[in-house]
């Protein structure tokens, strides 16, 4: 996520971020720490694409007590999610054998 709370999916929308952040220039592979965080790109493990960790995402998991990187991307941990929860909701909803 960004400092406005998007999230982020490529490492050129981290580096836009970090520089409308910091108004300063940044050498290319240049990285800047906060708070011991700096921004990395990590692979998805669901569709092999880039994506950001950026600093203030990586505050947001350290808030939560979460000690692994996230595996997935967006659109990969949206739809993740979304099957999860469609799978939850069939399983509530189907009527139990006393009820037929």
């Amino acid at each position: 996520m960004d400092f406005a709370g998007r999230f982020i999916d490529t490492a050129n929308e981290a580096a836009a971020v970090v520089t409308e952040r910091w108004p300063f220039s940044m050498d290319e592979g240049e990285h800047i720490m906060v708070d011991g965080f700096k921004s990395r790109v990590l692979i998805c493990d669901e569709c092999g694409e880039e994506f950001a960790f950026t600093v203030a995402a990586q505050q947001y998991f350290a808030e939560r007590g979460y000690t692994e990187d996230p595996k997935r991307c967006k659109s990969c941990y949206t739809q993740f999610k979304k099957t999860q929860r469609d799978r939850s909701n069939k399983e509530a909803v189907t009527p139990r054998d006393d009820f037929k």
